[in-house]
């Protein structure tokens, strides 16, 4: 009985370090125009679907952290992880904002302009023709991003995307940490309706206010599609 349970571990232990092995990591550039995008693609021999990932706001990078805040949150490497394990490839890439080598051309930065990445990785893939299926996982802001780049993908996933406009999910996210910044941030998002532009932005939103998230209110207006 004892020699049967320790075959049966062995066998357990050396399947698990079978599969473990089969998943293949590669690490490659994949540029848009000027823009560069390094990322990590992982598969296993029988991979015949891809997951693509679309990053929310942020300067998040392929794993999910963000340097300039020393955040190391390494939330899309512990996705990619387990996606693999279902046997599933999957790729992820800096944000374009996260690369320092892009700085000299983000000046000017639209939504417009992470959607033209995504529709970039995309074709990429597409020309290579090594997944049957390809399919992208919008995560927060990158959720609606990705509903926009979807054009040549066969299926489309949004992780924790909104049902509201951005401007009332942003506002919404930043009364719940500080009710005062709220209704300046609610002020803010109708100067700009009113006249296209925010004279004086708060300095505690800065970044929310950043030009890419400013670019989403034309686009989450009622008569456009969302």
């Amino acid at each position: 009985m004892k020699t049967k349970i320790l075959i049966l571990i062995v066998a357990l232990v050396s399947n698990y370090i079978i599969n473990q092995d089969t998943v293949t990591e590669k690490s490659f550039l994949i540029k848009n125009g000027n823009i560069e995008l390094p990322g990590t693609l992982t598969y296993t021999k029988n991979s015949n679907k891809l997951i693509i990932w679309v990053h929310g706001s942020g300067n998040v990078d392929r794993n999910g952290n963000q340097a300039e805040y020393n955040v190391e949150a390494n939330y899309i490497k512990q996705f990619r992880d387990e996606v693999n394990k279902k046997g599933i490839a999957f790729f992820s890439y800096d944000k374009r904002t996260s690369n320092p080598k892009n700085a000299a051309f983000l000046k000017g930065i639209i939504l417009d302009d992470f959607v033209s990445d995504v529709k970039t990785v995309v074709e990429h893939f597409k020309n290579e023709n090594q997944f049957k299926e390809i399919i992208l996982i919008g995560h927060s802001q990158g959720s609606l991003i990705a509903m926009l780049a979807s054009e040549k993908i066969d299926k489309y996933i949004s992780l924790a995307g909104t049902s509201e406009t951005i401007e009332q999910a942003i506002v919404k996210q930043i009364t719940n940490q500080n009710a005062d910044l709220g209704k300046i941030a609610a002020n803010h998002f109708n100067e700009l309706k009113e006249t296209g532009d925010i004279k004086n932005i708060n300095p505690n939103l800065v970044t929310a206010f950043a030009k890419p998230n400013l670019s989403l209110i034309h686009i989450s207006e009622p008569t456009r599609p969302y």
